[in-house]
């Protein structure tokens, strides 16, 4: 199949997705991962993807990222992350925007961090790989963000403090979420816009209180 990659106009969006087609090896249950999927995220919003597992959200996630593996390309489609190009952008040019201008949060930690590393020298690596401060200040940086203080609000559940943490600096750095929760209740509160992924493909999306209440799609969230 010929890859056909598209260009998107810049908009008001902080994210825009048009189109976006990725194939899966041949054999597979299904030819695509995600196919023909379009959604924005507005500047300063909370948007939440939902869906079964195998649904998609993690592909759609990892192409936004640059991290899809060569064994899923995109075949078709755009992502505009704050007017620049992410589709067939090189590598390099995907390197300088992660961690500086779109970053991804882990719902596993011990499959996302390294144990051959301490918590902190992989804070402060992505901090030294954007140039950021010196080694001292990347050091104090670290230990403000990783040691709690009094006036910490942690919840009694992991989930529930990845929400808590991520809807507070959201909401101080006026910035933009996707979340991908597999606790489905968990950001139910939060989210100002809902898209539910079923087999690829994008069964419905509107504002939260719409998707949330009043369902078209039955499906199960993972």
């Amino acid at each position: 199949m010929a890859t056909k990659i598209e260009a998107v106009a810049i908009n008001d969006a902080a994210l825009s997705v048009r189109g976006l087609t990725a194939d899966l090896p041949k054999g597979m249950a299904r030819a695509h991962a995600v196919e023909n999927v379009s959604f924005e995220l507005e500047r300063g919003q909370i948007l939440r993807i939902i869906g079964e597992s195998r649904s998609g959200k993690s592909v759609t996630a990892n192409t936004i990222m640059g991290l899809l593996p060569k064994i899923i390309p995109v075949t078709s489609g755009a992502i505009n992350l704050g007017g620049t190009t992410i589709v067939g952008a090189p590598e390099k040019k995907s390197r300088q925007l992660r961690g500086r201008v779109v970053s991804m949060i882990f719902q596993d930690p011990l499959s996302a961090l390294t144990p051959l590393m301490t918590v902190g020298e992989q804070v402060t690596e992505v901090m030294a790989a954007h140039g950021v401060g010196t080694k001292a200040s990347r050091r104090d940086r670290a230990l403000e963000l990783l040691c709690p203080t009094r006036n910490s609000c942690i919840s009694s559940t992991p989930s529930g403090f990845r929400v808590v943490s991520a809807s507070d600096i959201q909401r101080r750095k006026d910035m933009s979420v996707m979340f991908i929760p597999h606790d489905f209740g968990v950001v139910a509160e939060i989210a100002d816009s809902v898209v539910v992924m079923d087999k690829g493909r994008i069964v419905e999306q509107g504002g939260a209180d719409q998707v949330l209440k009043s369902p078209a799609a039955l499906t199960r969230s993972a």
